[in-house]
């Protein structure tokens, strides 16, 4: 709602453009024309709404899960724009409305229940991998290195395609191999498992299978009270978020109340607090100036990270050509 709210002259803007109108604030895209990108936007959620449709999911349960979908994605790119992470974990499962609607005798269908399980798997279980993430990180890096004026989503098309092809190169890659690996090698990290990835199939039936079955039984309760803690939380991210915007000086970020007690900050928070106390001593004694001509150290050393994770990718590939052991690369928390 916060999202919305900010960007409501926006939103509207587009809208008008949309439909053939302009206003005084008028969007000009500068990557896609504004009229393209809301199209485009509702053409891929109705072709969404289709294919969910045809797979048996009910008129109310997939306008649920595309609500519930497209919500954590919006979100999840704010947070990433707002904070610069590249590690973002928001545990609300999507099929999560359905579970709550059975608790007070509102059931949808199981194969909606199903499908909802099955994208929450898929999409939105592990979310560092998120489209939504990389594609706006991609345009703002090409903001403040190639196409620092706006309006020019002319000049910009040989980038937008770069993206496509990127898209499209990763997607057949990664699906060949992924299948190729998972049927044909052990898991790599279980030497003791099967031919078969077995996170993955564990979370297959852990969430997907075990949770059908228990969504199917009659009467099924729990002891959390929902709604006093949906109704907190909403709360504590409104007033958050007010404060923020209210205020400049305010410290605290809503992100961090949404984010504290997820997996990824158990895992990078004390990266965090370093990268955070280097910022207040270099603002602290540098200035802004300071500030911003440290920011290449540090893309340094993110790029120099990504280079040496490549290189002894590239070394164990070699490995194994050779008949020797394979070594696991691995940049972020596993």
């Amino acid at each position: 709602l916060t999202i919305l709210w900010i960007g409501r002259h926006h939103w509207w803007a587009v809208l008008r453009r949309m439909v053939g109108q302009k206003c005084k604030t008028d969007p000009v895209g500068q990557y896609l024309p504004s009229t393209l990108a809301g199209w485009g936007l509702v053409l891929c959620v109705l072709g969404m709404a289709a294919w969910l449709y045809a797979a048996g999911v009910t008129i109310i349960a997939l306008v649920i899960l595309l609500l519930m979908f497209g919500l954590l994605l919006l979100v999840i790119a704010r947070v990433v724009a707002e904070t610069g992470l590249a590690f973002v974990q928001i545990s609300m499962p999507i099929y999560k409305p359905f579970s709550l609607g059975a608790e007070v005798g509102m059931k949808t269908s199981l194969g909606s229940y199903l499908l909802a399980t099955w994208w929450h798997d898929i999409f939105t279980h592990d979310m560092r991998e998120s489209l939504a993430v990389y594609s706006t990180t991609s345009l703002k890096l090409a903001d403040a290195a190639i196409y620092p004026q706006k309006g020019t989503f002319g000049k910009s098309a040989p980038f937008i395609g770069a993206l496509a092809l990127a898209l499209l190169v990763g997607y057949v890659a990664s699906g060949w191999s992924m299948l190729h690996v998972e049927y044909g090698y052990s898991d790599t990290l279980n030497t003791n498992s099967a031919q078969v990835n077995s996170y993955g199939s564990n979370n297959v039936v852990d969430q997907t299978v075990s949770g059908l079955v228990a969504y199917a039984q009659p009467g099924v309760k729990s002891n959390v009270n929902y709604p006093w803690h949906i109704g907190f939380g909403a709360a504590v991210t409104g007033i958050l978020s007010f404060l923020r915007l209210r205020y400049a000086a305010w410290p605290l970020h809503p992100v961090g109340f949404l984010l504290a007690t997820t997996y990824p900050m158990g895992q990078i928070w004390f990266s965090i607090l370093i990268g955070w106390l280097l910022k207040v001593a270099i603002v602290k004694y540098g200035g802004l100036g300071g500030y911003r001509q440290s920011r290449n150290i540090f893309m340094g050393l993110i790029v120099g990270e990504c280079t040496a994770a490549a290189f002894w990718l590239v070394v164990s590939i070699v490995r194994v050509w050779m008949g020797l052991e394979f070594h696991a690369i691995r940049l972020m928390p596993g």
